[in-house]
């Protein structure tokens, strides 16, 4: 065999073994130890705090009243829109820590200090719980050795990893159609089958997994109570990308904008049932996704913003989640893969 084409062979199959490896399943997982949520404001309120908590005059949870039981409530202080009304801090979970609330206070209403009521605590599934992930190739991008960069604008955001099963009634378990959603007791489940109809084909809505309306805490009416749902994007505006030497990822350098869209309904299988379908989109934030093999990856959400849907007028969200990135396949795998085929062309040209 030539020793040209015996060059071109090895080349060959270190494009066809990294393509592999990548189509199969590369990316970064915006997972591991996480801290930060995303909470909004201004939209679930009531004349009293006892309409919040779902509770009759008298303190008794009456679940007929339609409210929020399981999430933190405040009273707006005086000078701000709705100022004396009591509105729910409704939060993708509401075991957030009460960092969160502090932050989101300071945020909207600073030099004030309203008493946060129904406070809760940390749910250790939602701090570990993944943000979505960043999917890449880096086929087209690496030598022979496995070294090169990614370029921001080979990335691929997919931050609505989450698909919903339907479940407007998360205690209960009632989807509000025949039967109930397969995973109704399970907030953070991915590929949930059709509403409604358990192991049947999968529903093509995903939706983030930061959306109250998928919570097993959504009570009473179920979606009507914390009807938002949220579409999370990321535009790469800047950074060097995914560097890698030898096959493994050493190193993360990615910022983007952030939007975050918020529509008002009962989900998407139920788009027009509480207040018709409306929609509003919450910027500018900021993305963040940087660190080294040595020191570690983090990614960051930034996003602080005011806006009005449908029927609703000045409302407030704040997105800081912050955690640890990981690669997966683990950058020990890639180096393997980028070793041994490194070998073998050593091997073919030696010969």
């Amino acid at each position: 065999m030539p020793r040209s084409f015996k060059l071109a062979l090895a080349a060959g199959l270190v494009v066809s073994m990294t393509g592999t490896v990548a189509q199969a399943a590369q990316y970064v997982d915006l997972g591991g130890p996480a801290t930060g949520s995303l909470i909004v404001a201004n939209m679930k309120n009531s004349s009293t705090q006892n309409g919040i908590e779902a509770k009759d005059s008298g303190g008794n949870f009456n679940p007929a009243h339609n409210g929020l039981p399981d999430y933190a409530n405040f009273q707006i202080p005086t000078g701000y829109t709705n100022a004396g009304v009591w509105t729910a801090l409704i939060a993708s979970t509401p075991t957030t820590s009460t960092a969160d609330y502090d932050a989101f206070i300071n945020a909207f209403y600073p030099g004030e200090s309203p008493t946060i009521n129904n406070l809760v605590t940390n749910d250790p599934a939602y701090s570990t719980m993944s943000a979505g992930r960043i999917d890449y190739d880096p086929t087209p991008y690496l030598d022979l050795n496995g070294n090169g960069t990614v370029p921001i604008s080979a990335l691929t955001f997919d931050l609505n990893t989450f698909e919903w099963d339907g479940n407007i009634n998360g205690d209960g378990g009632s989807t509000g159609l025949p039967t109930p959603g397969p995973n109704a007791d399970n907030p953070w489940v991915v590929g949930q089958t059709t509403p409604g109809s358990p192991g049947g084909p999968t529903s093509s809505h995903m939706m983030s997994p930061f959306s109250p309306v998928y919570t097993i805490y959504n009570d009473s009416n179920g979606a009507g109570n914390a009807a938002g749902w949220y579409e999370i994007s990321v535009t790469p505006t800047s950074g060097t990308g995914l560097t890698f030497v030898n096959g493994e990822l050493v190193s993360m350098d990615v910022v983007g904008d952030l939007i975050v869209g918020l529509k008002i309904s009962q989900g998407p299988a139920f788009p027009a049932v509480l207040f018709g379908e409306g929609e509003d989109s919450f910027d500018p934030g900021s993305f963040t996704l940087s660190g080294n093999d040595l020191d570690g990856f983090d990614y960051e959400f930034n996003l602080q913003d005011t806006e009005s849907a449908v029927i609703f007028s000045g409302i407030n969200m704040l997105f800081n989640r912050a955690g640890t990135a990981s690669v997966v396949p683990e950058p020990a795998s890639l180096a393997l893969l980028g070793i041994g085929v490194t070998s073998l062309l050593l091997r073919r040209r030696r010969s």
